[in-house]
This record gives C-alpha cells, sequence and structure tokens, in this order.
C-alpha cells in the first residue's frame, strides 16, 4: 500500500489485494490531523503515513468500499498498464489505466526509484509496469 495525493487537496492510498486495486480515499487536512499534526512534507512523513494505513491491508474489500463512497476496486484484469514518470522539481507520477479510463496520482517527498521498486513488489506480472523518463504533463 502507498500513500498518494490525487491532483487537489486529497490524500488516497492504494491497496493492493488478491482481487484488485483498491484506491482509498481521504481528505488532506484529515489525514495529516490524525497522522501527523500537520501538512505531509517528505519522505520521513510519507513513511509515517505509509505506516498508518497499514490497518487497511487487514480490512474487508467491502468494508473499505463502504467507508467511502469514493473508493474504487480496479479488478486487475481491467489494467492495461501502470506508468510511472517524473519530471525535474515536480512529484512522481503514477497512471494506473484501464481500457476506459486513467488514474492519475503524485507522490510527495518520495523518489522516483523508491516507487517504482514498491510498486513492482505487489502489481502482478501480467501488467505491464513502465517507467517514463519525462511526463508529458
Amino acid at each position: 500500500m502507498m500513500i498518494l495525493s490525487n491532483r487537489s487537496e486529497v490524500d488516497c492510498g492504494l491497496v493492493f489485494r488478491a482481487e484488485g486495486v483498491i484506491l482509498v480515499f481521504l481528505n488532506a487536512p484529515l489525514l495529516a490531523q490524525k497522522i501527523l499534526g500537520r501538512r505531509p512534507s517528505g519522505a520521513k512523513d510519507f513513511y509515517m503515513a505509509e505506516n498508518t494505513w497499514s490497518s487497511y491491508e487487514k480490512k474487508p474489500v467491502e468494508e473499505i468500499l463502504k467507508s467511502n463512497t469514493r473508493n474504487l476496486l480496479i479488478p486487475y484484469a481491467g489494467v492495461v498498464k501502470v506508468e510511472i514518470s517524473k519530471k525535474f522539481l515536480r512529484p512522481c507520477r503514477l497512471d494506473l489505466k484501464t481500457s476506459d479510463s486513467v488514474h492519475r496520482l503524485k507522490f510527495y517527498g518520495v523518489s522516483l526509484h523508491i516507487v517504482e521498486a514498491r510498486i513492482r513488489k505487489v502489481l502482478p506480472e501480467q501488467i505491464p509496469l513502465i517507467r517514463l523518463e519525462h511526463s508529458s504533463n
């Protein structure tokens, strides 16, 4: 599981299960207050937050999905590919692409090689993980 940020004042996590990937959403002020007492700001905060999210690994999928109406289960069969990238002085980006949509997520305070290593450990081998040297946006 990872702590990510999704384009706005929303923090979310990726939970990897046998059924697929679950996007779990929290708002940033709630996450920061609950875990850090302030806004997350770097690698140390990333790891602290990641450890706090470990409780989601034991929760049933149905409970996770019901905890927020925006939470979403993406079956592995629906994932076409995963792309990771980073531009100079910008956060790492992960695009989880399905046949009909792209779920774009950003990693703050963590290097691209750490993101890639963590994703490779949990992503099924049949799903291509492509590392782009520069993102298009």
